[in-house]
């Protein structure tokens, strides 16, 4: 781990979970809760990628990548101010200098965004999975995704048909 700086902000009495153990303490499948985030920091330090914006030695923006060395996706961006064109520095056009340096065949760069088509990204269908404990709460989730599904993969369809690129 030379030259691996990490930053876990922890806090928390534990007072919401009724106990006088600190919040960071508390066992979840037998181990602290602390000990994830230092378990993810020591095993992912090669793989996560973080590219910051900052202004006059002022930090104002970062984005976050992960990779498997085959692969990189951009999942996580933040702002502290709006300026025109660092979000898509930041989170495209650095990461994609990253994997054409390192030999990273693939960019995957997030959903949403048609900003994203106007400059050479394709729509691609991800998904993700969730546990929701409130059975009535559950099923209006699962209600509104089916829904949701049907318009999401008409708008993929639309937008897979103005592709920027030429079609031979």
């Amino acid at each position: 781990m030379d030259g691996l700086t990490t930053v876990i902000l922890a806090a928390g009495e534990g007072k919401r979970m009724r106990s006088r153990t600190p919040k960071v303490l508390h066992p979840l499948c037998g181990r602290p809760l602390i000990s994830y985030p230092l378990r993810l920091a020591q095993t992912l330090a090669d793989r996560v990628v973080m590219v910051i914006g900052s202004r006059a030695g002022t930090r104002i923006a970062a984005a976050l990548d992960v990779t498997d060395g085959a692969t990189m996706w951009g999942r996580y961006w933040g702002a502290l101010e709006y300026v025109p064109g660092l979000h898509f520095e930041a989170c495209y056009y650095q990461a994609m200098e990253f994997c054409i340096e390192r030999g990273i065949a693939l960019f995957e760069g997030g959903a949403q965004g048609e900003h994203k088509h106007a400059r050479g990204f394709l729509p691609e269908t991800t998904r993700s999975f969730h546990w929701l404990a409130h059975p009535a709460f559950n099923r209006a989730v699962d209600e509104f995704l089916e829904r949701e599904g049907a318009g999401i993969a008409a708008y993929v369809d639309e937008l897979s048909d103005r592709t920027p690129f030429r079609k031979e």
